[in-house]
């Protein structure tokens, strides 16, 4: 994946692998065709440029929840009645970072 900068700036994958070529693989496979995205704070900065990657390499239609993301237990449950395929949480463990960051 090519780092490119953005009219917001820097672009995500200049400090973080989100490993989404693992993820397009998955969606792929199992024929995703509705998604649910959820970031923590830091992360939703970048939703528009990960939702381009995203859309760009499947099928599927992706939905962002905005709500707060205080880790893996913190799932938008909620939403469980609008029937997604899946639901991809970027919670507040560590991120696989680039070199040079620090």
């Amino acid at each position: 994946m090519e780092t490119q900068e953005t009219p917001l700036g820097k672009s995500y994958s200049t400090y973080y692998d989100l490993e989404l070529p693992k993820l397009i693989e998955q969606i792929n496979k199992h024929e995703n065709k509705l998604v649910l995205l959820q970031f923590p704070d830091g992360l939703k900065y970048y939703f528009h440029e990960i939702v381009d990657e995203l859309e760009k390499n499947t099928s599927a239609q992706f939905f962002t929840y905005f709500g707060p993301c205080f880790g893996a237990c913190d799932v938008p449950l909620h939403l469980k009645e609008l029937d997604f395929d899946l639901c991809v949480q970027w919670g507040h463990s560590v991120y696989v970072k680039r070199k040079g960051m620090w």
